[in-house]
């Protein structure tokens, strides 16, 4: 099958994957450490030795495997994943 100045073969088909968003020095979790209370979304954060606490995050993109969190988060504060 002629379609434009590409030809097409019937029964062949193919994986794409299309980027609509990036960022560049985005603070990232994984998404097994995300949280949803009430509506809204948290993580678990170590606010003094042992001490786990949740606390809200606004998220921004996310790929399935990590998302960006825009607000509530600082670098270097620690997390709890599970």
């Amino acid at each position: 099958m002629r379609l434009g100045d590409h030809w097409r073969q019937v029964g062949i088909s193919a994986t794409v994957e299309v980027v609509v968003a990036h960022r560049e020095r985005a603070l990232a979790l994984p998404e097994r450490a995300l949280q949803f209370r009430a509506g809204r979304s948290c993580v678990t954060v170590e606010t003094a030795p042992g001490v786990w606490e949740p606390r809200s995050v606004e998220l921004g993109v996310s790929d399935g495997i990590s998302t960006e969190i825009v607000i509530g988060l600082r670098p270097g504060e620690r997390v709890r994943l599970d």
